[in-house]
């Protein structure tokens, strides 16, 4: 399951989205710098600029300053958690729209960027809705992602995978008519404080997308198999991110 529908089916389930990290978990993510370092360096006050799978809208609306328009899509309940972010930032250049990402609405060759935090990548229909020297910028799960965690539990995303998943993007777009200008590995920790921290963080995303009560008991074996000295755990990361240019 895409990590995208995760949280989809989290919102029904809950009323909420909420995937972020909570205060007690202590990270390095420098994909996430670098995703945004590509968004700002593509930016311009006469571009428009798509994000597919936009969830609740925060970070589409963060971009506002740096494009002529924003739009944010959306295909699940979390739309209208988005709309609310056009009265919070006041700007007649951000909008959203309820669509599903594979097959939109809009005219050909509509966006100068395409981005996906996390989200869909449908490289045909990227294709036709980018102009020519557009560019999609993606950041997604690499296959060594909670490796460590995935093994133990013998299931989970990306468990018994074989490649990696930077070569498999870079085939997929390369193959369809776009250059790849990068497509880098990011590998970093994340620590938590606590095992009831990072139980409840399994809870939340999409490592294990059936995860439950009933895996504390695997968790605790694995906590004290790997637990730091100040009690505290460590959970590897792995994210992919790719700049693909139209040809």
């Amino acid at each position: 399951m895409q990590e995208w529908d995760f949280y989809n089916r989290y919102h029904l389930k809950y009323g909420r989205f909420d995937n972020t990290d909570n205060e007690s978990v202590h990270n390095t993510n420098e994909a996430e710098k670098r995703f945004y370092q590509l968004i700002t360096e593509n930016s311009g006050a006469d571009k428009y600029l798509l994000d597919m799978g936009c969830g609740d809208g925060i970070f589409t609306s963060l971009l506002v300053d740096l494009f002529d328009k924003c739009t944010g899509i959306e295909p699940s309940g979390l739309f209208a958690e988005a709309l609310t972010r056009i009265n919070q930032v006041n700007s007649s250049s951000l909008e959203f729209c309820k669509m599903d990402a594979k097959q939109t609405n809009f005219k050909n060759e509509s966006f100068d960027i395409i981005i996906s935090r996390r989200g869909p990548d449908p490289v045909n229909e990227i294709f036709r809705l980018l102009k020519p020297e557009g560019k999609f910028i993606f950041i997604t799960i690499g296959e060594k992602d909670a490796y460590k965690l995935v093994n133990a539990f013998g299931r989970g995303q990306m468990y018994g995978r074989d490649g990696r998943a930077s070569e498999d993007l870079k085939r997929k777009f390369s193959s369809n008519e776009f250059i790849i200008d990068s497509c880098e590995d990011f590998f970093y920790e994340e620590s938590y404080d606590s095992i009831e921290k990072l139980h409840d963080f399994l809870k939340r995303v999409p490592i294990f997308e059936d995860y439950c009560k009933d895996d504390f008991l695997f968790l605790e074996k694995y906590y004290h198999e790997n637990r730091k000295s100040d009690n505290s755990i460590d959970l590897s990361r792995h994210r992919v991110v790719l700049c693909a240019s139209k040809i």
